[in-house]
């Protein structure tokens, strides 16, 4: 077999495979950047005004991931206020909708806003807000 043909056909076999894996890598690279963030600052003093809590949590009863967040801070002995988002209490109904996000759970702490329950990442968050002794 001629030499030059097997290095043409290495050479177009390399350069398919790196096309392949260069657009996969673009793939998820763009899924990656527009994937929307878990956490945005937002002002959430509203949210707080006649509790003494230091998390507020929007949550439905039927919702697992809620189920599992009511579970991690129960474990971990943190306080917080859980509102139902499904019982049309005008108050809760307002103060969802100014998050501006259709989730749940949605986990309000001071300064933050936390979609969906991430164990992790809201550890990561309790850390931040509570004082370093």
């Amino acid at each position: 077999m001629n030499t030059k043909l097997i290095k043409e056909f290495l050479l177009y076999f390399l350069i398919l495979i790196a096309a392949i894996f260069s657009g996969y890598g673009v793939k998820q690279a763009y899924a990656w950047y527009n994937t929307p963030s878990k956490v945005f600052e937002k002002n959430t003093d509203a949210h707080f005004l006649g509790t003494d809590k230091k998390i507020v949590i929007y949550t439905t009863q039927w919702c697992p991931y809620c189920k599992q967040l009511r579970a991690y801070l129960n474990r971990e002995k943190i306080a917080y206020e859980d509102r139902d988002i499904e019982i049309h209490d005008e108050k809760i109904d307002r103060l969802y909708a100014s998050i501006n996000k259709e989730a749940i759970p949605v986990i309000v702490l001071k300064g933050k806003v936390l979609i969906g329950f991430d164990e992790k990442l809201l550890g990561s968050e309790l850390n931040e807000l509570s004082p370093q002794n």
